[in-house]
């Protein structure tokens, strides 16, 4: 049946919605409206929205632990005709930093780096004008360090090649900060490569390496892994099918605030762990989650470590888009739910937003 108590209905979507830096252009997305189950209202919304013959997306709605709604569309690959399934693998973009700050916040649960730390601490041959730049500035964009990816032209500074010693070599050389540490917030990429050198160094391990044994593998997350200059994109992930300028391809081996690639199944292991506090701490948790940066600059939103928050509920969230991929999930604590889309048709894909709207109808 559709829920009829409105005014529950419009607070519980307010909160879900507070949330998108998500991919939207509300203007190509046909709205089917609310129809008599959350399984008909969605497939409805995919099938009027996605062709099975083009790229396409996969999502999932969980409450209580409970799969709700589980539904793969499209091509991952149009070449082989590969549709698009729960293994599939998408590159995360920036949900890859939501990983990074859990990575961090697990080194940081054993004692062998402090959030206050200075980033010279684990990156001396950075500029000495930086001492006052601490972990716990990066992970919550405060650093003041200019954002390679949109503040800087990638591909102009970095013309060997967008990777982690290449970005770190430029900003050894070029250390002026956009304002100082811990004075204000603005999203800074760079920030998220930095902590992925840091927790090679204290781990001893590869960025890959560290959270293959301490996530990937403990989570079970068959699907995942870092796409780094040394890995090879699987013949079962999904491609970049999407008109767009926002090209950067294989030449994009950024890890740490990009890079990683999961699949659906993946994803909902790793939400699942997380809440249930069987990859980090509960307090630990609280702490990524308390509002560390409560204005970021160019969004509504707060920023924790790794996660955007509501301004008005416990709702975080964190998206992604790099080339054609879209990504988003969404983790309403009080109602113990969760969303999660993963695309590759870039800004041909439904509205996000939309169809977090229409499940958010029929969960209470």
């Amino acid at each position: 049946m559709i829920i009829v108590r409105l005014t529950k209905i419009i607070v519980f979507i307010t909160i879900f919605l507070a949330i998108c830096g998500c991919q939207s252009d509300d203007n190509s997305t046909i709205k089917t409206g609310l129809k008599g189950t959350l399984q008909e209202t969605l497939d409805i919304a995919l099938d009027t929205n996605l062709s099975d013959s083009e790229a396409g997306l996969t999502m999932m709605v969980v409450q209580n632990g409970v799969i709700k709604y589980q539904r793969s569309k499209g091509l991952a690959n149009k070449k082989n005709a590969l549709p698009i399934n729960y293994e599939t693998g998408f590159r995360l973009a920036s949900i890859s930093k939501t990983f990074t700050a859990v990575a961090t916040m697990l080194l940081f649960e054993q004692g062998l780096l402090l959030l206050d730390d200075s980033i010279l601490q684990y990156l001396p041959e950075l500029s000495p004008d930086w001492q006052d730049i601490t972990i716990h500035h990066l992970l919550s964009h405060q650093s003041g360090i200019p954002d390679f990816a949109n503040d800087l032209n990638a591909q102009k500074i970095l013309p060997n090649g967008i990777n982690n010693q290449n970005i770190l070599s430029y900003f050894i050389t070029h250390s002026r900060l956009e304002f100082e540490p811990g004075t204000n917030g603005d999203y800074s990429n760079t920030g998220y490569v930095l902590l992925a050198e840091i927790i090679n160094r204290v781990s001893g391990l590869t960025f890959a390496d560290y959270l293959n044994q301490h996530i990937f593998v403990p989570m079970d997350m068959q699907n995942s892994y870092v796409l780094d200059e040394s890995a090879f994109i699987r013949q079962t992930d999904a491609l970049n099918h999407a008109n767009t300028t926002d090209i950067f391809g294989e030449e994009f081996h950024a890890t740490g605030t990009a890079g990683q690639v999961s699949s659906l199944e993946d994803m909902h292991k790793f939400l699942s762990g997380l809440i249930s506090n069987d990859i980090v701490a509960a307090d630990t948790l609280d702490l990524m989650l308390a509002r560390h940066t409560p204005s970021l600059a160019g969004s509504e939103n707060s920023y924790g470590y790794g996660a955007f928050i509501s301004p008005t509920s416990d709702v975080y969230h964190h998206s992604g888009g790099n080339d054609g991929f879209r990504t988003f999930f969404v983790v309403n604590p009080d109602k113990n739910a969760y969303i999660i889309f993963l695309g590759n048709g870039g800004d041909s894909l439904p509205d996000y937003k939309y169809l977090t709207e229409l499940a958010g109808q029929f969960l209470e």
